[in-house]
């Protein structure tokens, strides 16, 4: 019998294919509950930096009847019901950490964009300039970018979406100093 070499056995040098530049496309992932109020200030705020697309995952078996989710041709929403899961990662896994893992995951196997921004819905992205162009600037051999988190800091209970997202003190946790 005649073994067939493998090209990395054959005695050739290898050369991986050199990484394609990055285009700067980009767009955000999130899992939420449906009834929260900060959906569609999320979607609007991605989408208003040059996110191509939304994805937004329900953590819920369906919407309820008095959700009204924003209307954007670049929002997908998926419902996160017992189809999904056997879809996705056979089952609902118990930890939401993981639940938003599998989410991602799935959004990035269905994203055109280059570049996936994975993040809760009460995370915004606070840019200086275009995200795009910042994206793009990245050497190719560049696969993820971590961000540095913020966390609103308040005077006194907000009981708006609008007080909530109108802070502006901030905290940076110790752990990212």
């Amino acid at each position: 019998r005649r073994r067939r070499r493998s090209p990395l056995t054959s005695g050739q040098p290898s050369h991986p294919e050199p990484a394609p530049p990055h285009d700067g496309t980009w767009s955000v992932v999130a899992t939420a509950l449906p009834d929260s109020a900060l959906i569609e200030p999320f979607v609007d705020h991605h989408l208003g930096l040059g996110a191509q697309r939304v994805f937004l995952y329900l953590d819920c078996e369906q919407l309820p009847a008095h959700v009204e989710l924003p209307r954007h041709d670049q929002l997908s929403v998926q419902t996160c019901d017992a189809a999904h899961w056997r879809r996705t990662v056979g089952k609902r896994p118990g930890h939401l950490s993981d639940r938003q893992l599998a989410n991602a995951s799935d959004a990035r196997s269905c994203a055109t964009a280059s570049w996936l921004l994975h993040c809760d819905i009460d995370e915004f992205l606070i840019a200086q300039g275009s995200v795009s162009l910042a994206l793009a600037a990245l050497p190719a051999r560049v696969f993820s970018v971590l961000l540095q988190p913020c966390e609103a800091v308040y005077r006194a209970e907000p009981t708006t979406v609008a007080q909530a997202l109108g802070t502006r003190l901030f905290r940076i946790p110790c752990a990212h100093m």
